[in-house]
């Protein structure tokens, strides 16, 4: 999870590799309890999510979770000699789906 002293919304980098159905379920756990701790213990309002907009699998992650996309930048990463698009989804307190 990113924080800068410029905001005061939490990112996380959702950079995984394509997932397996296990690899997925254990990413959904890990990922749910952290924005659990985020709204319950840190108190934070909201959550972001920077995705590579290709990455299929960590947006549906992040959708699952109630995350909703807020904006799509073009070349916005350099990556590998290259700049990639950037997705942002944001998840509010409130709007989450998270197990109990």
């Amino acid at each position: 999870m990113n924080s800068s002293a410029s905001t005061t919304t939490p990112s996380l980098d959702a950079s995984m590799p394509a997932p397996s159905k296990k690899f997925a379920a254990n990413a959904l756990e890990a990922v749910a309890a952290i924005v659990q701790f985020g709204f319950e213990q840190l108190g934070l309002h909201s959550i972001e999510a920077k995705v590579d907009p290709g990455n299929r699998g960590a947006i549906a992650l992040m959708e699952a979770l109630g995350f909703q996309k807020e904006a799509h930048y073009k070349d916005r990463i350099c990556f590998e000699n290259g700049f990639r698009d950037m997705a942002v989804y944001t998840l509010i307190k409130g709007n989450e789906q998270l197990k109990q």
